[in-house]
Protein backbone atom coordinates (compact mmCIF):
# COMPACT_ATOMS: atom_id res chain seq x y z
CA UNK A 1 0.00 0.00 0.00
CA UNK A 2 1.49 3.31 -1.11
CA UNK A 3 0.22 6.82 -0.32
CA UNK A 4 -0.06 8.47 -3.73
CA UNK A 5 0.78 11.91 -2.31
CA UNK A 6 4.17 10.64 -1.10
CA UNK A 7 4.93 9.11 -4.49
CA UNK A 8 3.98 12.28 -6.34
CA UNK A 9 6.10 14.46 -4.04
CA UNK A 10 9.26 12.45 -4.74
CA UNK A 11 10.81 13.24 -8.12
CA UNK A 12 10.85 10.26 -10.52
CA UNK A 13 9.00 7.97 -8.08
CA UNK A 14 5.72 8.06 -10.05
CA UNK A 15 7.43 7.17 -13.32
CA UNK A 16 9.39 4.42 -11.56
CA UNK A 17 6.21 2.98 -10.07
CA UNK A 18 4.50 2.96 -13.46
CA UNK A 19 7.55 1.39 -15.14
CA UNK A 20 7.63 -1.39 -12.55
CA UNK A 21 3.94 -2.10 -13.14
CA UNK A 22 4.32 -2.13 -16.93
CA UNK A 23 7.45 -4.28 -17.04
CA UNK A 24 6.98 -6.44 -13.93
CA UNK A 25 10.53 -5.59 -12.87
CA UNK A 26 12.26 -3.17 -10.50
CA UNK A 27 15.57 -1.50 -11.27
CA UNK A 28 18.15 0.21 -9.17
CA UNK A 29 19.00 3.26 -11.24
CA UNK A 30 21.47 5.95 -10.26
CA UNK A 31 19.86 9.38 -10.36
CA UNK A 32 22.72 10.75 -12.48
CA UNK A 33 21.99 8.14 -15.15
CA UNK A 34 18.30 8.90 -15.05
CA UNK A 35 18.98 12.60 -15.56
CA UNK A 36 21.52 11.86 -18.33
CA UNK A 37 24.31 13.45 -16.32
CA UNK A 38 27.85 12.17 -16.10
CA UNK A 39 27.97 9.09 -13.93
CA UNK A 40 30.84 7.33 -12.22
CA UNK A 41 29.02 4.01 -11.94
CA UNK A 42 30.22 1.35 -14.34
CA UNK A 43 28.04 -1.61 -13.39
CA UNK A 44 24.28 -1.77 -13.55
CA UNK A 45 22.51 -4.42 -11.48
CA UNK A 46 20.07 -6.80 -13.14
CA UNK A 47 16.38 -5.94 -12.79
CA UNK A 48 14.50 -7.64 -9.97
CA UNK A 49 11.37 -9.54 -11.09
CA UNK A 50 8.18 -8.36 -9.37
CA UNK A 51 5.01 -10.31 -8.81
CA UNK A 52 2.91 -8.02 -6.71
CA UNK A 53 -0.01 -5.66 -6.78
CA UNK A 54 0.17 -2.02 -5.86
CA UNK A 55 -2.55 -0.34 -3.87
CA UNK A 56 -2.30 3.41 -3.96
CA UNK A 57 -4.37 5.44 -1.54
CA UNK A 58 -5.16 9.12 -1.65
CA UNK A 59 -7.81 11.78 -1.87
CA UNK A 60 -10.51 11.83 -4.54
CA UNK A 61 -9.02 14.95 -6.13
CA UNK A 62 -5.68 13.18 -6.68
CA UNK A 63 -7.53 10.25 -8.25
CA UNK A 64 -9.37 12.50 -10.70
CA UNK A 65 -6.24 14.52 -11.53
CA UNK A 66 -4.21 11.39 -12.24
CA UNK A 67 -7.03 9.85 -14.24
CA UNK A 68 -7.34 13.01 -16.36
CA UNK A 69 -3.67 13.94 -16.85
CA UNK A 70 -1.88 10.57 -16.87
CA UNK A 71 -2.73 8.47 -19.91
CA UNK A 72 -1.35 5.29 -18.27
CA UNK A 73 -3.29 5.62 -15.02
CA UNK A 74 -6.52 3.91 -16.09
CA UNK A 75 -4.60 1.03 -17.70
CA UNK A 76 -2.31 0.40 -14.74
CA UNK A 77 -4.78 1.00 -11.91
CA UNK A 78 -7.94 -0.81 -12.85
CA UNK A 79 -9.94 -0.15 -9.70
CA UNK A 80 -11.69 3.13 -9.27
CA UNK A 81 -12.58 5.48 -6.52
CA UNK A 82 -14.16 3.92 -3.45
CA UNK A 83 -16.13 6.55 -1.54
CA UNK A 84 -18.33 5.81 1.47
CA UNK A 85 -22.05 6.00 0.69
Amino acid sequence: MVPVRDVLLNPYAWEGLKRSLKDGEAWIIELGNQLSLLSTATLEPEPIPLQLRWLIVGTPILYYLLRFYDEDFAKLFKFGLNLPT
